[in-house]
């Protein structure tokens, strides 16, 4: 039987690992795209200090760099961001749950929230 499911299954576990194995390298090369351009940041720098591009050429290429940096860096902000708005979302749904947990419990033991909000008497 397990080798019949996987026979039938065997086109779409290698179309999975293909993907994967993309995904993977998409992620390595924008991972790596920070260091190229820094690299090339500093080629263009060297590159005006032996006087190989005029100050121009340096601007327009430095500022397309630092743009793409610029670029890079708020993709990353965003991400961080998303991903604390995802951690917060469960924390605030935990808070919920353990009202409902405490209101749940009066209601097993009988007593309303205003019995649990007043202080005890004294007789």
């Amino acid at each position: 039987m397990f080798v019949v499911d996987r026979l039938l299954l065997s086109p779409f576990t290698g179309l999975m690992w293909i993907m994967k194995e993309l995904h993977k390298a998409v992620q390595a090369e924008q991972e790596n795209e920070g260091d190229r351009l820094t690299a090339r940041l500093s080629e263009l720098y060297m590159l005006l200090e032996t006087g190989q591009l005029t100050q121009e050429q340096f601007q327009a290429e430095e500022q397309a760099v630092l743009d793409r940096l610029d670029q890079l860096q708020a993709a990353d902000e965003a991400d961080d961001a998303e991903s604390d708005d995802e951690d917060g979302d469960e924390d605030s749904d935990d808070e919920d749950s353990d009202q409902a947990d405490a209101d749940d419990d009066a209601v097993s033991t009988g007593l309303n929230q205003a019995e649990l909000a007043a202080p005890p008497s004294n007789p």
